[in-house]
């Protein structure tokens, strides 16, 4: 039933984001990977939950979250406050990943092109509603 797998969807999102907000990465990645079995990975809604994933799976493995963004990020054909979300989560990903100048750039670059979008959509939510903290604040 739609509805009811819905209905447990947002229940699990909360749990994701709940589990973001506490820094407790992986009850959030489980939670993100347990909502991409109601929307399957390759489905043309899924962006918004993929980028939950990458953003649970972001203080683990960054260079996972830019390989997984990368593709999507190159061949977006409209611009959404999902895709500004994936700029934005690529950025972030390589800015932790690397640490030489160029990657430095270029992460400052994707962040700038999700502002872009942002704007663009005159969405004030965008790149804000992540709320999980740098390893580098700690």
């Amino acid at each position: 039933d739609a509805i009811a797998a819905e209905t447990k969807a947002v229940d699990i999102s909360e749990k994701c984001r709940k589990s973001l907000r506490l820094r407790e990465w992986k009850e959030a990645l489980k939670a993100a990977d347990q909502l991409l079995e109601i929307f399957p990975i390759s489905g043309p809604c899924s962006l918004p939950w993929v980028c939950l994933k990458c953003e649970a799976l972001l203080h683990m493995d960054p260079h996972e979250v830019g390989n997984t963004l990368a593709p999507i990020c190159e061949s977006a054909v409209c611009i959404d406050s999902a895709q500004a979300d994936a700029w934005y989560l690529r950025g972030k990903a390589l800015f932790y990943a690397a640490h030489d100048a160029i990657s430095t750039t270029s992460a400052m670059g994707y962040l700038r092109r999700a502002k872009e979008m942002a704007t663009e959509l005159s969405c004030t939510d965008i790149c804000l509603l992540y709320t999980s903290p740098s390893p580098r604040d700690s």
